[in-house]
């Protein structure tokens, strides 16, 4: 079975049978990538849909730690993967920790500047950027969010190095 076929299982409300199957593809490859993704984010929204939607709730939420773990163990396989950088970046903003989460998106915005990303270029910035405006404008930082989306341009506005 296929990452997407395993998206489209969870889609389509079967998400103990996607986590099923992303364990199965795992277990052939401990060091998959985009199955290690796509189970942090799977984990994630499971556990963001069944807590109470508060940091405290969340972190009673066994998937809350094993999401954090696979975006973990991403990013020991590959340091600057910045796709991982702004997930781990969400999962602590998810969990109001909005200075960690800030930190990892800063990370991978320095690595985007640098030319490194994994998937594109500018969906990277997009996610990344988008990330940091949630993150400004839930904590009331909209100076930092207007910021940021000046800098998103620029950086969108640059060639490809």
């Amino acid at each position: 079975m296929t990452p997407e076929d395993i998206r489209d299982l969870f889609l389509s409300g079967q998400p103990d049978q996607a986590l099923d199957a992303l364990d199965d593809l795992l277990a052939a490859d401990e060091a998959n990538i985009e199955a290690l993704r796509l189970k942090g984010n799977l984990l994630e929204s499971v556990a963001l849909e069944r807590a109470e939607l508060t940091a405290g709730s969340l972190l009673r939420q066994k998937g809350m730690w094993e999401a954090r773990r696979c975006y973990e163990r991403i990013l020991e396989l590959d340091p600057d993967n910045t796709v991982a950088l702004v997930d781990l970046g969400d999962h602590f903003s998810n969990l109001d920790a909005y200075q960690k989460a800030e930190s990892l998106y800063r990370q991978a915005i320095d690595l985007l500047q640098r030319g490194v990303f994994r998937l594109s270029r500018e969906h990277e910035i997009n996610e990344v950027f988008d990330s940091m405006f949630q993150l400004y404008t839930e904590t009331g930082r909209d100076n930092l969010a207007e910021l940021a989306r000046s800098e998103q341009a620029s950086m969108l506005a640059e060639p490809e190095s």
